[in-house]
């Protein structure tokens, strides 16, 4: 399968640490369990699209407790940031189900630690019979059926 790396484009931090999530990489790519690694431009606040992406969902308070605690005050929205982050991920699902190719997802801060090596192989291999696949914390590598 093929990994498709969420970039802020043009912004030096995430392409930087892309280049060095690619390289942590490099063995999984080298022995074949993921096929290539490529860019998918993020939607931010700045995109030119932003808010036709924003606008194609109805937009909730968040439920996490965390979220909610913030300064004492519920938070009522989420930020632009936060809205452009979940829209780049559900954009690429989007494309996926279009396509019906099954990819894995990663950030550009998502890395490879070699002493995980052996649980990643294993999980790849167990990816493809599943529904939706998740190594790691939160968003930093995962796989869904289209």
């Amino acid at each position: 399968m093929k990994v498709v790396q969420i970039v802020i484009k043009g912004n030096e931090i995430s392409e930087e640490y892309a280049a060095l999530s690619q390289y942590s990489f490099e063995r999984a790519l080298c022995e074949g369990y993921i096929d290539s690694i490529e860019k998918f431009d993020a939607i931010t606040p700045d995109s030119e699209d932003f808010q036709e992406h924003v606008d194609r969902y109805t937009w909730s308070r968040s439920l996490m407790t965390l979220d909610n605690k913030k300064f004492g005050q519920p938070k009522e929205d989420h930020s632009p940031t936060e809205k452009a982050g979940m829209c780049s991920h559900w954009e690429i699902m989007r494309q996926c189900a279009e396509s019906g190719e099954r990819v894995w997802v990663i950030e550009h801060d998502t890395w490879m630690l070699e002493e995980r090596w052996e649980s990643f192989k294993s999980l790849v291999a167990l990816a493809p019979h599943t529904l939706y696949a998740n190594i790691g914390l939160f968003m930093g590598m995962y796989s869904l059926d289209p």
